[in-house]
């Protein structure tokens, strides 16, 4: 898988947890590990429930999720492989607006295994947080229930 297909199941991940809080309840709280539940009242005593700047600090923080995950993903490649470019670039937030089609379960689970092994480098590496590391286990979790139910 190339460098720009890594970014854009990164983008397309992204976009489906945005998409998930926007619609809530389509997608089972998907976003959850990443947006807590906490975080969210904590907005609303903050911004006196205004729910376009609560909207605005969730997506901008799903977005942030995003970018960390691909800079990770960017980073094992340059321990891994010494050829490869080494110039951090962000995901492309114009794509993650929430609106487009969310990815199926299955391919939620398969971007989540692809990034799990992408961010641990051949000497075994790990350059994801442990907080970044456990939202994706959650994400992954959830995703792999909803694919054995259906």
């Amino acid at each position: 898988m190339s460098v720009a297909d890594e970014k854009e199941k990164i983008e397309k991940l992204t976009n489906t947890l945005v998409h998930a809080y926007r619609y809530k309840g389509v997608m089972g709280g998907l976003e959850e590990p990443v947006v807590s539940y906490s975080f969210i009242q904590e907005l609303r005593q903050l911004y006196k429930n205004d729910e376009n700047k609560i909207s605005e600090c969730v997506i901008n923080k799903i977005q942030m999720w995003g970018n960390r995950l691909y800079w990770m993903n960017q980073t094992a490649m340059f321990i891994t492989y010494s050829d490869i470019p080494r110039n951090l670039v962000d995901i492309d937030e114009s794509k993650i607006t929430g609106s487009s089609m969310p990815l199926t379960w299955k391919e939620i689970y398969s971007a989540v295994q692809m990034i799990e092994y992408n961010c641990t480098s051949n000497g075994g590496t790990i350059t994801l947080s442990k907080d970044d590391e456990d939202s994706l286990n959650q994400v992954a979790r959830i995703a792999a229930s909803r694919v054995v139910r259906s």
